[in-house]
Order: structure tokens, then C-alpha cells, then sequence
């Protein structure tokens, strides 16, 4: 179990060296949050919509998934934005991080963040 758990570990976070892989372990085997053991991602996405230009911000756990039932008009919150295109997303392994930075992305400081994030983006369209 420790080798599997060690290759997910050096496989997600790019580690080189056997000390460095040490570190990594000890973080994570100390986290409080029951969320970050089971290393599923959450991502949290923008989506840009085509018909309004407008974005939604948003978090889950599949993405592809997400993105289709927005396209398929099955979230009633942007049913009358569809079809919509991805401009951006993040993962997170803590589902308590991924809603967190959600709620800061919706925020004002975090609207300016994405904007500046994806400005080369914006001059295209």
C-alpha cells in the first residue's frame, strides 16, 4: 500500500528525489481533512458562454461530465446561456479547497484574478 501510495504521490506532484517524496508523505498523512486522502479531484472551472459572452464560475468532481450538462441545458442556472466553452479550470485534491477557492473566484478580487489569468484569451474573442 506505502508503494502505491508513494508512486500516486511522486506521479501527482512531480517529485525527483526520495527525501522530497518523504516530505510530501508526512504532509499528507497529517492532513486533517478527510477529503484529501482519497486523492479524487475537485476542479473548479469557468465557463464562458457563447450567446452573452457572460461567465459561470463553478466546482466538481468530473469535469467532462459538468461541462456537458451545462451544454445539455440540464442546470437550471444556465439553461438560457447555452452552449457554453471552458476558459479556464484548476484541481484541487481537497474538495474543502476547491469550494473554497470557488467562493473566491465569484468574488470580486477573484473576477479580476481570472480576467488577468486569461487576458491573451480576451483579445481573441
Amino acid at each position: 500500500m506505502e508503494y502505491i501510495l508513494s508512486n500516486l504521490i511522486a506521479a501527482k506532484m512531480k517529485i525527483r528525489s526520495h527525501k522530497e517524496l518523504d516530505v510530501y508523505k508526512l504532509a499528507f498523512e497529517a492532513c486533517p481533512v478527510k477529503y484529501c486522502k482519497n486523492m479524487k479531484s475537485y476542479y473548479v472551472y469557468v465557463l464562458r458562454s457563447k450567446l452573452d459572452g457572460k461567465f459561470y464560475t463553478g466546482f466538481t468532481s468530473d469535469l467532462e461530465k459538468r461541462i456537458e450538462e451545462h451544454n445539455s441545458g440540464k442546470v437550471y442556472s444556465t439553461a438560457a446561456r447555452v452552449p457554453f466553452e471552458i476558459v479556464y479550470y484548476e484541481a484541487c485534491i481537497c474538495m474543502d479547497d476547491a469550494i473554497h477557492r470557488e467562493k473566491y473566484l465569484k468574488s470580486t478580487y477573484g473576477k479580476r484574478y481570472i480576467k488577468n489569468r486569461i487576458k491573451n484569451y480576451l483579445k481573441k474573442i
